[in-house]
């Protein structure tokens, strides 16, 4: 690579796609590294690449979000978020972008979350937060509430914004800084916090806390449609449903 490497690595059909620390995504084939191409962007490329209907989507440090093609790393656009704020250079992207309603949703160091069109890269709308977003954004078309984006901030708030226009839907006072990303299972959208390292769950219509523990950091957590897992500072938890049954003892033999 020309630099080392934090972008989580994308898997798809068997080849890798990911960006490092000089500015460039690379397409590489998962059974022996052969690079496939290799795409040049404007800075630091550190989140991991979303992918939808054959197009890459990722941010970089340089500000601005770019859409390539996963065959050939052809460029499909690229857009900075110049003019959301009077004019004024953007921050970095940092986040993982979600691609979903036809738009891309990224937050930025800028302290705003971003809303761009998918087939074009216009902007379509940009909302301020309180502090950096890191954290890469939920989606879920919620029935009786419409398309919905989920994302946390470093001033300690998760919100829930309007996929389509970006107005607030609720805000969640967390308490704590949201640095990670979120994931949406069931019907609870799941994020950590730091300092004080827990993870939280709260119901995707109303932001009402549903889960909490005093646990987590960065990552989400997961399911495998059996249990829960949390990723937290030095452990990894597996957690049962509320009411599962749990394991018999095997019943003893008495007798000689």
């Amino acid at each position: 690579l020309s630099s080392r490497s934090e972008s989580p690595p994308l898997l798809d059909n068997g080849v890798l796609y990911f960006g490092d620390e000089g500015g460039n995504v690379y397409a590489l084939r998962a059974s022996n590294g052969h690079r496939i191409w290799r795409y040049h962007a404007n800075g630091a490329v550190k989140g991991g690449p979303a992918l939808a209907n054959g197009v890459l989507y990722f941010g970089d440090y340089g500000g601005t979000v770019h859409a390539i093609r996963q065959q050939t790393g052809r460029r499909v656009w690229s857009s900075g978020t110049s003019g959301a704020q009077l004019g004024l250079s953007s921050g970095t992207f940092y986040a993982t972008p979600a691609v979903a309603f036809g738009r891309v949703y990224i937050g930025n160091t800028d302290n705003r979350m971003y809303s761009f069109v998918a087939r074009t890269g216009k902007l379509a709308w940009a909302r301020q937060t309180g502090n950096y977003v890191y954290g890469s954004p939920s989606v879920a078309d919620v029935p009786g509430v419409g398309p919905t984006v989920y994302v946390g901030s470093y001033d300690g708030k998760f919100t829930a914004y309007n996929a389509r226009s970006g107005d607030t839907r609720w805000s969640y006072d967390a308490g704590g800084a949201i640095s990670g990303g979120s994931t949406i299972i069931g019907d609870v959208v799941y994020f950590a916090t730091l300092p004080d390292t827990a993870t939280t769950g709260l119901d995707i219509r109303r932001g009402r806390r549903v889960f909490h523990f005093s646990d987590g950091k960065f990552d989400p957590a997961i399911s495998d449609g059996k249990r829960l897992y949390i990723d937290g500072y030095r452990t990894l938890y597996a957690f049962d449903p509320r009411g599962a049954p749990r394991p018999r003892a095997a019943p003893t033999k008495s007798g000689g």
